[in-house]
């Protein structure tokens, strides 16, 4: 099992955490929404690949990789990911991956 990577700087990740990419705030909290994927974001992509791995393996799962990254993350139509940022703690609270189906 290979050791997961260290945080992904911050300042990289709000630098990608655009006004573009911003969905709304959070109902509760002071915290903001944002949907992203790898082609636009990929330091964030990379902290979540790390969140991710650090979640499932304390679980018992995980990949074994430094990262939790796949081809559906990282292929041609990437699957996006949308993003609780904590505002005041300038981190990832959670996150879910989906896909948007084309008619």
């Amino acid at each position: 099992m290979r050791a997961i990577i260290p945080p992904v700087d911050r300042k990289l990740i709000e630098k990608e955490l655009t006004e573009d990419k911003f969905l709304r705030k959070t109902n509760n909290g002071n915290n903001l929404l944002y949907v992203i994927d790898n082609n636009d974001s990929p330091n964030t992509m990379l902290e979540i690949g790390r969140l991710r791995e650090l979640t499932f393996r304390a679980a018992g799962g995980g990949t074994g990789k430094e990262v939790d990254i796949d081809l559906y993350d990282t292929g041609k139509c990437p699957y996006k990911q949308l993003l609780v940022w904590d505002t005041s703690k300038k981190e990832i609270l959670g996150g879910y991956r989906f896909f948007i189906v084309h008619k």
